[in-house]
């Protein structure tokens, strides 16, 4: 939206000369010097009504991002192009960019390469810090009156949004590099990626051929050069309580999504069950996690988990929770985090595993590797 008219220097400075000569021409009776600085003023004024009343309009312009990449782990670099057509009066010169609050710490302004950039464009980078939808806008530019000697600040409706995927670490004992006629450490079979070539992620690329592992290694996003092969079915359930401390909830979080990624470069077909949402698609899954708010992780989950591998990831869980997630026990194992509750699921039919809060991602991932390697068939 715009705000009303601000006189820029020039108008102020000039209407301190037009009252100056006006006031002299008063005091001298000079009417030729009266009427010039009356003149002067209304002039100025006259310019600024116009611009508030040119303010009135529709947009003109309309601004345009360019996110790369898009979505992105936790701290990766994301370059972001802002650019904005000049038209009538605007001073794409004096672009703005809008950010919320807690993000203009994680934002570099300084542009990649300074001797290319163009009138009416601002290029800086972000390097989130946390997993989240960070929203970008809405962007600001000048537009200056007829005689310049006032200017609003026009804002623009658009706003882009930067899904942040959750840190993830590598499960190396899921059983990669195995042939699809062996048995992996988790008892299932897996399928054979010895020939495995990746190449960087082109823009169009079909998701499904990312290799999400290898991205999250690397930083950026690289896709497979042959199609990815269907394996078993798999299934990660997740649920912490709203009172867990953030650290933690957040170490959880990551948890599942290296599961996720792990199982679906295994060739697994992963289902993601979280209070009542059932997710297919490692895609939409790392999306689903990085909008996960407190309250959605909370809530209980619902059904059952279909044959197949089974993680259940249940921080801050009830006894009497874990007793209904006994649909999901035909096989698997669970992350709990107390003694009791590892008894309580070993009674499911369940593997445990027990983490807390001053375990790291690393350390979780180590671990959960290793009891993995417990769950048979």
């Amino acid at each position: 939206m715009a705000h009303w008219p601000r006189p820029a220097p020039r108008a102020i400075g000039l209407t301190v000369v037009s009252v100056g000569i006006a006031f002299a021409g008063l005091v001298l009776a000079s009417r030729v010097a009266l009427g010039l600085g009356v003149m002067i003023i209304v002039a100025t004024l006259a310019d600024g009504f116009r611009q508030w009343r040119l303010e009135k309009r529709p947009p003109v312009n309309r601004s345009r991002r360019v996110i790369y990449p898009n979505p992105c782990w936790v701290a990766e670099p994301v370059q972001v192009r802002l650019t904005w057509t000049p038209g009538p009066g605007l001073d794409p010169e004096r672009l703005e960019e809008g950010l919320e609050a807690d993000v203009r710490t994680q934002v570099v302004m300084a542009p990649d390469n300074e001797g290319e950039q163009t009138l009416g464009e601002l290029v800086y980078q972000l390097k989130p810090t946390q997993r989240g939808l960070v929203r970008l806008g809405p962007c600001r530019v000048r537009r200056g009156s007829t005689f310049g000697f006032w200017w609003t600040t026009f804002a623009d409706s658009v706003i882009d949004t930067v899904v942040v995927w959750p840190r993830v670490v590598e499960l190396a004992g899921s059983g990669r590099g195995q042939g699809r006629d062996e048995t992996g450490v988790v008892g299932f079979l897996q399928p054979d990626q010895a020939n495995l070539t990746v190449r960087t992620y082109h823009p169009g690329d079909d998701l499904r051929r990312v290799h999400w592992r290898t991205s999250a290694r690397l930083g950026e996003l690289m896709s497979r050069q042959e199609e990815p092969m269907e394996g078993e079915h798999a299934w990660v359930g997740l649920v912490i309580s709203a009172d867990t401390p953030e650290e933690f909830r957040e170490m959880a979080i990551s948890l599942a999504a290296s599961a996720l990624v792990g199982l679906a470069e295994d060739g697994y077909r992963v289902e993601l069950a979280c209070g009542s949402r059932r997710t297919m698609g490692l895609n939409q899954q790392l999306t689903d996690l990085a909008a996960l708010s407190v309250a959605e992780a909370a809530d209980p989950l619902v059904g059952n988990a279909p044959e197949g591998v089974a993680c259940l990831i249940a921080i801050g869980a009830t006894s009497e929770q874990l007793v209904e997630y006994r649909a999901f026990s035909h096989r698997g194992l669970a992350v709990v985090d107390s003694a009791e509750a590892v008894a309580m699921v070993a009674g499911l039919g369940w593997e445990g595993l027990c983490l807390d809060q001053t375990t790291s991602l690393e350390q979780a991932a180590t671990q959960l590797e290793q009891t993995w390697g417990l769950v048979g068939t």
